[in-house]
């Protein structure tokens, strides 16, 4: 569930709002605070939405990652271009504080946010990782199919499905 990024509380459908020059995503209560630039939409997790089961039980479509070394890239091209976290921020539209939580490694951007820092920074942040195919594919014929295999299948495409 997003969380509102002024009060920190949890809601279903964030506003995008400019305040004092930066855009910020927050809940119902706290669009007051600022100018309305953006009506929420229906949130739909990114990774979800990229998933795609086959007949043969493949994940076929890669799914976009960010590299486990994203705050050192940040942090590096960031002080090559000699910029301070404060004019990073505003030149992307977010936060110094979120500029400052990427490069510490305390907080992971969004793909949205790793587009824009990739655009501005040119460096790469997400890679494609594709999905290996199931360990055991079904096979209806075999005598040696037992329900408990069936719902330990199940199980695990279960937990995969949460896990994206």
């Amino acid at each position: 569930m997003p969380i509102c990024e002024m009060c920190g509380r949890k809601s279903d459908k964030l506003f995008k709002i400019l305040v004092e020059g930066v855009f910020l995503k927050v809940c119902k209560f706290c669009s007051k605070y600022g100018k309305i630039v953006e009506e929420p939409k229906k949130e739909v997790n990114e990774v979800t939405k990229r998933i795609k089961l086959t007949e043969s039980n493949v994940f076929e479509e890669p799914i976009e990652t960010i590299v486990p070394d994203y705050p050192k890239r940040i942090k590096e091209a960031r002080e090559k271009m000699e910029l301070t976290q404060e004019k990073l921020g505003k030149a992307i539209g977010e936060k110094e504080s979120v500029i400052h939580k990427l490069e510490a490694g305390t907080m992971v951007p969004t793909i949205e946010l790793a587009r824009k820092l990739e655009h501005f920074l040119r460096i790469n942040l997400i890679t494609e990782y594709k999905e290996e195919p199931l360990k055991k594919k079904i096979d209806f014929k075999s005598t040696t199919l037992t329900i408990g295999d069936l719902i330990r299948m199940k199980e695990e495409y279960e937990k995969r499905k949460k896990i994206k």
